[in-house]
């Protein structure tokens, strides 16, 4: 009896050793996909007026970005500074600035400003002084 409750015991944890990558993988698939979810919604409440206020301050910062001498700061060397309201409120709907959609592999996933452990742990990172990723002519935006 205390050999069978053993073996079973070994049992148990070698099949939760063995399916700990599929469950997390899952877990974190759900989760994108739900940030991404709330971030549609959210956009879709926006109003045209706000939508397009915030194109434009999207497209100042990156025409601010792209005519300044910034240059990129290693963010292993010191730690991370935020932009400015400008580019905090650009395109932030929440936590979420936007999203990366691979359809051929049937990925999405959020993008966070910043690219900190803690941020790309939880999606994918902007990051700080590149353009904000709205398209245009002369926009270089780098996502971690």
């Amino acid at each position: 009896m205390k050999r069978n409750i053993i073996f079973g015991c070994i049992f148990i944890l070698g099949l939760g050793i063995f399916l700990y990558p599929t469950i997390s993988n899952w877990l974190a698939t759900r989760t994108h996909y739900s940030q991404v979810s709330s971030y549609d919604k959210k956009v879709k409440a926006l109003q045209k007026k706000e939508i397009e206020r915030r194109e434009k301050e999207a497209d100042a910062y990156n025409k601010q970005v792209q005519h300044s001498n910034q240059t990129f700061a290693d963010p292993f060397a010191e730690k991370e500074k935020t932009g400015g309201k400008s580019y905090a409120d650009a395109l932030n709907i929440g936590d979420v600035m936007g999203y990366v959609e691979i359809p051929k592999i049937k990925v999405k996933l959020p993008i966070y400003p910043g690219t900190s452990e803690e941020v790309l742990s939880r999606g994918v990172g902007h990051l700080d002084k590149s353009s904000l990723p709205v398209g245009g002519k002369g926009t270089h935006t780098v996502l971690t």
